[in-house]
């Protein structure tokens, strides 16, 4: 008898396991009988793509999770099922490109980067009606290199242009081997250039501070604007945006 109750007692155990690891749909409905969402759950988590519905039954909302955090490409939809937003999330953070549309044309493309655990908008680009792209209400930059494989003792070059500035004043640039949390770094270099009639924004960086095999050069992008405290004109203040890049490179023996 002993052994008769150990043994059922394993098999409920078993088939409570068992439950807790298989997939199970969830399916909620608006008061007019449509579907409301649909997802998935695997040990009480929310698994795999979730779908989210408007009362008219066209899609809302489609992403995605991974044990409960939302991870991989998220989009809403309006009521006409035109496309609104598309975005990219990496366990629970955004980053990547967020891509905001106007009556399905693209209005707006954001460039986020995971810095210090936390999401931060590095790019944004705005568009016209007719789609060109309006640097007047954008902030972005270009990064150019010659050459992505370079042979030991040869000069690594790259070409950095803020193509749309947000103060439109000054802008300096910081060279170095960031971590990716462009924090610590064991070395350094700086470039700087401001408006006027000749200046573009735009630096050109060479080096030969690297190692054999894969590279990457990281940088801080100073987008910034100086001014005087007050009348006295003592203390100069500056309000600063910062953007982050980063260029891979390859060198090899000769």
């Amino acid at each position: 008898m002993p052994k008769y109750i150990t043994v059922c007692i394993c098999l409920l155990l078993f088939a409570c396991n068992n439950r807790e690891n298989k997939l199970q749909k969830v399916v909620t409905y608006h008061e007019n009988g449509k579907i409301k969402s649909e997802s998935f759950k695997l040990n009480n988590q929310r698994h795999g793509e979730y779908k989210s519905y408007y009362t008219n039954g066209c899609l809302e909302v489609r992403a995605y999770f991974k044990k409960g955090i939302q991870d991989s490409i998220q989009q809403y939809y309006n009521k006409d099922g035109i496309i609104e937003q598309i975005s990219h999330y990496r366990n629970g953070i955004i980053c990547g490109e967020l891509l905001v549309y106007e009556m399905g044309k693209l209005s707006c493309k954001q460039s986020y980067i995971i810095r210090n655990d936390s999401s931060y908008l590095n790019q944004f680009i705005k568009y016209t009606e007719n789609g060109k792209i309006d640097n007047k209400t954008s902030n972005y930059f270009s990064l150019l290199s010659m050459k992505d494989t370079i042979k030991m003792g040869e000069v690594f070059s790259v070409d950095v242009k803020l193509e749309a500035s947000y103060f439109n004043m000054n802008m300096m640039v910081i060279f170095g081997d960031f971590d990716t949390n462009y924090n610590k770094y064991t070395y350094s270099d700086t470039l700087s250039d401001r408006m006027d009639e000749k200046v573009d924004f735009k630096v050109h960086y060479t080096t030969t501070k690297y190692h054999k095999g894969e590279n990457i050069l990281r940088g801080i992008i100073h987008d910034y604007i100086s001014y005087y405290e007050d009348e006295s004109e003592q203390n100069i203040l500056h309000d600063v945006r910062p953007l982050f890049f980063e260029i891979p490179f390859y060198v090899k023996v000769k």
